[in-house]
């Protein structure tokens, strides 16, 4: 969100942690970043197509956490409605299936075998034109590398 906003545009960071929230402003206040804003909200199927619509939409390490509060139906709603507020790019990570030691890698079979596949054929059903798998990237939970995706929209340009 920073990055975006020092490039000259708008941006708008949402979590639903409020201590993320406060040290996010905070941040903005100290360097004086005033193309910024941050929310606490929660996004939930019946919000998310509410939020406002803009170039790109990121969207990181949250939805393997969606899928096993609210399963697989209502996180996909919220994606999909996360996929309409995108009006160019969307920027995605999940947890992967073969993690380990986790509490949610068997919610996420249904991307079995293979998740550049199901990737790409989601975000296609959802209206973008391209999937790209951008590379992996580890975390602290898991041996398991995650991969980022960007699925782009054909805009004519």
């Amino acid at each position: 969100t920073f990055n975006m906003a020092k490039r000259g545009g708008f941006s708008i960071g949402i979590d639903y942690g409020r201590n993320e929230i406060l040290a996010a402003k905070a941040l903005a206040l100290r360097h004086s970043v005033n193309n910024i804003v941050f929310t606490q909200m929660e996004v939930t199927p019946e919000n998310a197509s509410l939020l406002p619509k803009a170039d790109l939409v990121i969207c990181l390490s949250i939805f393997h956490h969606w899928i096993r509060k609210l399963g697989e139906d209502e996180s996909l709603r919220i994606m999909k409605g996360l996929a309409e507020s995108a009006n160019k790019y969307f920027v995605f990570d999940t947890g992967q299936p073969n993690e380990k030691n986790v509490d949610w890698n068997e919610c996420l079979d249904f991307m079995n075998p293979d998740i550049d596949k199901w990737a790409e054929a989601y975000f296609k059903a959802l209206g973008f034109s391209k999937v790209v798998n951008l590379g992996n990237h580890r975390t602290s939970l898991s041996e398991v590398p995650r991969t980022l995706f960007i699925a782009v929209k054909d805009t004519n340009e």
